[in-house]
């Protein structure tokens, strides 16, 4: 009777959840019905927009005695609410308005863009109007039109949703689950290997994540769709080819060329790729850009799915899905056997969150090589603390397995070869002699080099990159003054530093709150005060020799980004992400590894399944709400 009671208990938890998502769903139909009423009434919406050419204005060039430039409009228009000045390009510094009457309104920038200006009215009757700029602030040529009483887009339509209804539904059902979870965790004590449970919530997240990002749509990964494909289709040289399915390229390009990435990013406009059939015989010659230089190594993982759904002449969105599959399963393999290996039990809690932090799983989840290089590298480290922390001698087998796993990183980006280094703190006790070490090492060496030149061998691809930096400028720039360079490199740390933590710990999907959680996390793991295996540790030269190895590829990262990626003589280097460090957060955090806080969770390896579920929640909420649109 008592568990019929208790089951009959849990079905009015359910009900009572399900009410209180159609209710909230209610209040927020009630929000939306009030707001929509209000911008009517302001006009902000509902009004019947006029669209004014540039040939139906006139451009005053010459300025006046205050050096003031006039747009003039010469007709009139009743009921004015709001003017907008739209321009093709982003017009920063510009002090706008609208004269009328004797009296003038500021129009002011309305989008994130800074390509809108912007003055609002009370329904006035405008005989005429001049739009006022000082000197040069605007080009005319840079003019797209003027709207009056234009729309705001950014309103929600006020209608019931059931997808948001389901939503709220699931995300309380799985706080309450979670909740059950942690009360009967208490109750008994339950252990999970660290790798097993890397491997349940690898294969949660990553799953979620590769079936919630609609394809192509973040990290460059139509790019790597592409050069992924060609090397499938056994075009090793890019653009050596006739050409590719047009098809792959329809799903992020229109029929006038214009790529469509962000634009069509939605779940509506995916159901309408599945339509898009692979049509193989149906080429295109297009070149697939800066990717096209990338190694095959690169794209191993993504090749395999690529070439089976391939085969079975699958549409082009579910080949998509098949490589990033691939690409998942690939990370999660090399992770789970990093994790198994390592020689001690708090290394494996500090890998388990590196690798499956946020942008981890997202770059896993798709078709990036960036998840090819965080999981080789990370097993390459695991590998060498296995063999670093183990009495038995050093074989060549192992040091040919090094070798291979340094040799991937660095084919895939050249600014990895420090890790090779590693090598060194391999005690001199594991093999037979000082000179067997060197040996050794030397062919960890010639194993990467080896497929470096032979990949340099195969002719140059066909490349189209837009370029919009000069190297060779740049470089001249960096060697003429030394002192500079370190301001420079003070001034990109001092501005980008946090971008690159939260790019580094968070996805484009992840709230702030999320990567603070996740930082607190991985920090508290790294100076646990563990009783266990307390004899594995590094000495003082070893933590230095990690350091300079660290610092060896940021410095190379920041390098080659600032030479062939910023603008010359800029004093801040671009385009470097956080996502570059990934490889190297395991090594980092190990370097700090210490014994400086003491707790104690009962049924730990629980309690993270639940928290790391948990955080994700809200990653896909906010991913499904993105997309849905």
């Amino acid at each position: 009777m008592k568990v019929f009671n208790k089951d009959i208990k849990k079905h009015q938890i359910i009900i009572l959840i399900a009410i209180i998502s159609f209710v909230i769903e209610l209040v927020l139909l009630g929000y939306y019905s009030i707001i929509d009423k209000l911008f009517i009434s302001r006009h902000l919406i509902g009004n019947t927009t006029t669209i004014i050419e540039k040939e139906a204005l006139n451009f005053i060039d010459e300025p006046d005695e205050w050096g003031y430039k006039y747009i003039e409009y010469e007709n009139e228009i009743e009921n004015v609410y709001n003017i907008e000045l739209i321009m093709k390009e982003t017009n920063n510094d510009a002090y706008i308005r609208v004269l009328y009457e004797d009296t003038a309104e500021v129009m002011k920038k309305s989008d994130k863009e800074q390509r809108v200006f912007k003055a609002y009215f009370n329904g006035k009757t405008l005989k005429n109007f001049k739009i006022a700029y000082y000197q040069d602030e605007i080009l005319p040529g840079n003019i797209e039109e003027i709207k009056i009483n234009d729309n705001i887009d950014y309103n929600v339509s006020p209608r019931f949703s059931i997808v948001r209804v389901l939503a709220v539904f699931i995300a309380i059902c799985m706080i309450y689950g979670m909740i059950l979870v942690i009360k009967n965790i208490e109750k008994k004590e339950v252990i999970i290997k660290k790798e097993n449970l890397f491997l349940i919530l690898g294969a949660i997240t990553g799953i979620s994540m590769c079936f919630a990002n609609v394809v192509l749509s973040k990290y460059d990964e139509h790019a790597h769709f592409w050069r992924a494909y060609e090397i499938s289709d056994g075009t090793i040289v890019s653009g050596h080819s006739e050409g590719l399915p047009t098809s792959i390229f329809d799903l992020v390009i229109n029929d006038e060329g214009i790529y469509e990435i962000e634009d069509n990013a939605s779940y509506k406009d995916q159901r309408e790729d599945f339509n898009i059939q692979l049509n193989p015989e149906e080429l295109t010659y297009r070149l697939v850009g800066a990717s096209g230089g990338v190694s095959p190594i690169s794209y191993m993982p993504q090749i395999i799915g690529i070439t089976i759904a391939r085969i079975l002449k699958l549409n082009p969105t579910i080949i998509v899905f098949a490589g990033r599959i691939a690409n998942l399963l690939y990370y999660i393999l090399l992770i789970y056997l990093a994790i198994k290996i390592l020689p001690k039990e708090k290394w494996k809690n500090i890998l388990l969150i590196v690798s499956l932090l946020p942008m981890s799983i997202n770059l896993a989840a798709s078709l990036s090589p960036d998840s090819v290089i965080i999981s080789t590298t990370i097993l390459a480290i695991a590998y060498l603390l296995k063999i670093k922390f183990r009495e038995n001698k050093v074989r060549i087998k192992d040091t040919i397995i090094i070798g291979i796993l340094f040799m991937i990183p660095f084919m895939c980006k050249i600014v990895y070869l420090p890790l090779s280094l590693l090598f060194m703190m391999i005690p001199k006790e594991l093999f037979k002699s000082n000179k067997q070490k060197w040996l050794y090492f030397g062919i960890v060496i010639a194993i990467e080099f080896a497929f470096w030149f032979l990949w340099h061998l195969v002719p140059a691809p066909n490349a189209e990159v837009i370029v919009r930096t000069n190297p060779i400028e740049q470089l001249y720039f960096t060697l003429s003054d030394p002192i500079r360079d370190l301001g420079t490199l003070g001034n990109t740390i001092w501005y980008n530093t946090e971008g690159y933590i939260e790019t580094m710990i968070g996805g484009w999907n992840t709230p702030h709150s999320i990567i603070a959680i996740f930082t607190i996390i991985l920090l508290l793991f790294t100076f646990e005060d563990t009783e266990k295996n307390k004899s594995i540790k590094f000495s003082k030269s070893e933590r230095l020799f990690m350091t300079f190895i660290c610092l060896s590829i940021m410095l190379l990262i920041y390098a080659g980004l600032y030479v062939t990626w910023t603008k010359a003589q800029s004093t801040i280097a671009d385009g470097i992400q956080g996502r570059y460090f990934l490889p190297i957060l395991f090594m980092i955090m190990l370097i700090f590894d210490n014994n400086k806080i003491k707790f104690k969770f009962k049924n730990l390896d629980l309690k993270l399944l639940t928290i790391i579920i948990i955080l994700y929640v809200p990653i896909i909420v906010n991913t499904v709400q993105y997309f849905n649109k």
